[in-house]
């Protein structure tokens, strides 16, 4: 389960840098998530594998990549459910990224799958 949650980036992006980055994908963010001491690790993490992959040293294999950005949403959803309460638009993204891997035809461990889950659910509770 460590080896999923490790990223590595190719260079050190300080937060500007990372706005630039994800505005170029056309990604919009909240600053202030970003800057949470409680969630922006998990965020961080999730965008970087999930919209940035090419500053992303390790993991660059396809699977690595949905298990690390599967993980990192879940911890992140987990984390802002605690603060702000239900969110089903975050879910539904959740939801997507399994979908994405089966029309990729990841050959996806679906029990790993829920042991990052069951991780997530017992870190934000």
């Amino acid at each position: 389960m460590d080896a999923i949650k490790e990223i590595k980036l190719a260079k050190p992006v300080d937060t500007t840098e990372f706005l630039t980055h994800l505005n170029s994908k056309g990604v919009k963010m909240n600053e202030d998530l970003l800057n949470s001491d409680y969630l922006s690790e998990a965020l961080k993490n999730y965008l970087f594998l999930n919209y940035l992959p090419e500053l992303v040293e390790y993991p660059k294999e396809k699977l690595d990549l949905f298990y690390g950005r599967y993980y990192w949403l879940s911890n992140f959803i987990g984390k802002h459910k605690k603060m702000f309460g239900e969110d089903e638009g975050l879910e539904q993204q959740l939801f997507k990224l399994c979908e994405e891997a089966e029309h990729s035809n990841l050959d996806v461990d679906w029990n790993l799958v829920e042991e990052i889950e069951e991780a997530n659910k017992k870190i934000n509770n």
